[in-house]
Formats: C-alpha cells, structure tokens, sequence
C-alpha cells in the first residue's frame, strides 16, 4: 500500500497503484496481503475495506487518533 497526496486524490491513483501492487503480488506467489495504518487515515481504512482488506487487529495507544489498525486481504 501507498499513499497519495491530497491534490492527487479523487483521480484514480490510489486505485491504479492497488490495483497494481496486488496483481505484482499475485503474480509473485503471495496470498495475502497485510498493511498497517493509522486511525487518524479514515479515508485509507474505507478504501482498504472497499478493497477486500478487513480489520484483522488494533493496537492502542494513548493518543487514540494513533491507534494502529492492522488489516489484510485474501489474493486467492
């Protein structure tokens, strides 16, 4: 996973390097993937979830906006 500047948001990069990164994974033998963001990313947790990606873990932290969210997704 990767993550696109705001002015380039809303025109397909986010999916196109997605879109990309799973199918060199695919290719590549895996059969999963895993990523970590942050909860202050709502944006990245929803378009994960869009793509297949589920909540697989939280770790807390003081400052709950830095909550990490660690999430994954079949490729098979």
């Amino acid at each position: 996973m990767g993550g696109v500047l705001p002015e380039f948001r809303k025109k397909g990069v986010a999916r196109k390097l997605a879109e990309f990164q799973e199918s060199w994974a695919v290719k590549n033998g895996y059969i999963a993937l895993r990523m970590k963001t942050r909860e202050k990313h709502k944006t990245m947790i929803k378009f994960s979830l869009n793509r297949g990606f589920f909540i697989t873990d939280k770790n807390p932290l003081d400052n709950l906006f830095e909550t990490r969210i660690l999430m994954e997704k079949s490729l098979i």
